[in-house]
């Protein structure tokens, strides 16, 4: 198993939350991401970093809250709906994507290195590109549980 991060491919354009990557608290070692907790595509989906996530196949945006499954301790998207650990924010349960994620890479079938996904809990970045939402909703928390569980994140201007 390689270490470290390996690029095989790109897709779209290289966009981050983080505005500043000297000044990010990084999540040593990334996370694993349990993809069964990941929707496939229902038709051919471009993202806004022009990122395609073909039909059938599933993706992740960057600024996605991954939270901690608790049987498994892999990582999936924030969900208040179920109750395997992704409803919960919790200070080193929970982490940002920092750029988008395809779990079969960016060409269909290309192999890819879905251990130690980048994420980070700190730094300066993007408030636009994180995925929450003021009042919260299903699947996206709000923005106060959002920086209660963040104190580190500091955003750009």
């Amino acid at each position: 198993m390689p270490y470290g991060r390996q690029v095989l491919n790109t897709s779209g354009r290289p966009v981050m939350v983080l505005a500043d990557l000297g000044d990010a608290d990084w999540k040593p070692g990334g996370v694993t991401i349990d993809w069964t907790t990941v929707s496939a595509a229902t038709s051919d989906t471009t993202l806004a970093d022009d990122t395609i996530i073909p039909s059938g196949q599933k993706g992740l945006r960057y600024g996605q809250i991954l939270t901690k499954i608790t049987a498994t301790g892999l990582f999936g998207p924030y969900n208040s709906g179920v109750s395997d650990g992704r409803q919960t924010l919790a200070r080193g349960a929970a982490y940002i994507l920092n750029e988008t994620v395809l779990e079969h890479g960016a060409l269909a079938g290309t192999p890819s290195n879905n251990d130690n996904q980048a994420v980070i809990e700190g730094g300066l970045v993007w408030k636009a590109r994180l995925l929450t939402d003021p009042s919260g909703t299903t699947t996206l928390p709000s923005t106060a549980a959002f920086e209660a569980v963040f104190p580190r994140v500091r955003y750009a201007q």
